[in-house]
């Protein structure tokens, strides 16, 4: 695979847009496809049953408020024991998200922690050094899910690397999530297809930004999104924002409509989703 600084440098650009998670500044108008469905959430499938990581993370939290706790502490701490190496992946996430100080220590940790599941795998242990093709054909559904957060956190660690390194590693975290993608597309409530919605729509126009195909991936993630607001939220901010404002407060006031309650599916993102939905409101 050959090597351009300045190929690697506009890449690495792209993807810190994208990653910095808010509103977009282009005003411009959603593939009519959008258009024509929404709320685009009307279209997702009932609830499922909770499942074992949800019950045991929301006994960690009990009826608190996940966004003034130290989610770190409490699912990452001494006495913490998730069900499985998946769920602690899944706390790490939740930590980081609430943690912007610890985010890098916390997405290190993660993605070393979803290598080491995908480490059956010969050579998975330094895939990232070189071309990666071979290993991800290796990967079947069981590893869906260790893709997708190997992905999500080296995807959020470039934006702490220099530009060159971070656009030389941009391929591989999208490569990666589009694997996750063709083994598991219903892995958490449609993950891999919401990221990589929210990453092409975030892209500047010069460097490849695609509505179209944004627009695909966020109609597949939200079949799958169930009762997960989270995925309304991104949608939202990342597709909606700035492109179409009617439809993005239509968006909003949904997501902070009524209040999510423990013992219901996806609890501590959905109220994190109704917590920030109902901060924008306040800020129109």
């Amino acid at each position: 695979m050959s090597f351009s600084p300045l190929r690697a440098l506009l890449g690495a650009c792209a993807l810190i847009l994208c990653l910095g998670a808010g509103p977009l500044l282009a005003q411009e108008s959603a593939p009519a496809a959008m258009e024509e469905s929404q709320p685009m959430s009307e279209e997702a499938p009932a609830p499922r049953a909770i499942s074992p990581c949800e019950h045991w993370l929301q006994t960690r939290i009990g009826d608190k408020d996940p966004t003034a706790l130290d989610l770190e502490a409490l699912l990452l701490g001494e006495n913490a024991a998730p069900p499985t190496p998946v769920c602690r992946l899944r706390a790490i996430f939740l930590a980081a998200d609430q943690a912007p100080a610890r985010a890098e220590t916390l997405h290190t940790l993660g993605r070393s922690e979803a290598l080491a599941l995908l480490q059956k795998h010969e050579g998975w242990e330094e895939f990232d050094e070189g071309d990666i093709e071979d290993h991800l054909q290796e990967a079947n559904a069981g590893d869906a899910p260790a893709l997708f957060w190997v992905g999500y956190f080296w995807g959020h660690l470039l934006k702490h690397m220099n530009p060159l390194s971070a656009g030389s590693q941009r391929g591989d975290v999208v490569a990666i999530l589009e694997r996750s993608l063709e083994l598991s597309p219903e892995y958490y409530a449609g993950a891999a297809d919401v990221w990589l919605g929210a990453y092409y729509a975030s892209l500047p126009r010069f460097f490849g930004r695609d509505l179209d195909r944004s627009a695909a991936h966020f109609r597949r993630g939200l079949s799958h999104a169930g009762d997960h607001m989270g995925r309304q939220w991104t949608f939202a901010q990342s597709f909606l924002a700035g492109r179409d404002n009617e439809a993005f407060l239509r968006e909003l006031n949904q997501i902070a409509g009524e209040k999510p309650e423990p013992g219901t599916p996806w609890y501590i993102e959905n109220y994190i989703a109704w917590h920030d939905a109902r901060a924008a409101l306040r800020l129109k």
